[in-house]
């Protein structure tokens, strides 16, 4: 009578149901792909991966380079490379200092500048004001060469370099084994963790020493 049997019926459903579970398989195998290869670039990203970040690479080759030259050990090669790296910053420092103290010789004159906007705006209700306020501003930071973010070229120029150098240090740790016996006195293995947590410590206070 052409009516399908329960037989062929129970069939198709399971040939179907097979085949989504084929789809979904198939598409929860590509999700976990995908998922994994951002997880991983992530990582190289936040992990400083020097095939990732070329500035990375070059520290490590500029570390690499002091120390097949000049026969130090690696604990030596680095603190050259810091020492060299902080005396080439050091115009940018001074520099910043140069900033810090116009900036401050300026506060007065802001402080004008800002009294008499309060008056005109709450007292006298001038719509002009605000934009009177502004190109004051703007008058003395131009005049007196500081402009607040002129603070920040220091961080700018500081923060990469030395970063660089972190994460360059930390891969050639692991991947470089001399590294294990670069180091001196309890920290022989620059490829450990230190158990006292001194060196973290102390570059931290020398950080906020040369801040401060």
């Amino acid at each position: 009578d052409g009516t399908p049997s329960a037989a062929a019926i129970v069939s198709e459903g399971a040939e179907a149901v097979a085949g989504g579970a084929v789809h979904i398989a198939g598409g929860a195998e590509e999700f976990v792909r995908e998922t994994a290869l951002e997880s991983t670039l992530w990582s190289r990203f936040y992990g400083g991966d020097p095939e990732f970040w070329v500035n990375v690479a070059y520290a490590q080759d500029l570390l690499s380079h002091v120390h097949d030259v000049t026969g130090l050990p690696w604990w030596g090669s680095i603190v050259c490379v810091t020492v060299c790296t902080r005396v080439l910053l050091f115009p940018v420092f001074v520099y910043q200092q140069q900033v810090a103290s116009r900036l401050q010789q300026a506060v007065p004159a802001l402080q004008a500048a800002e009294h008499e906007y309060a008056v005109a705006s709450q007292v006298y209700n001038d719509p002009a004001a605000l934009k009177r306020r502004n190109d004051t501003v703007a008058k003395i930071y131009a005049e007196g060469a500081c402009h607040p973010w002129r603070l920040g070229v220091n961080m700018l120029a500081i923060g990469p370099a030395f970063m660089s150098f972190f994460f360059g240090i930390k891969s050639l740790g692991a991947l470089d084994p001399t590294f294990a016996l670069g180091g001196a006195l309890w920290f022989v293995d620059l490829s450990a963790v230190d158990p006292y947590h001194a060196l973290p410590v102390a570059a931290c206070g020398t950080f906020l020493a040369v801040m401060e």
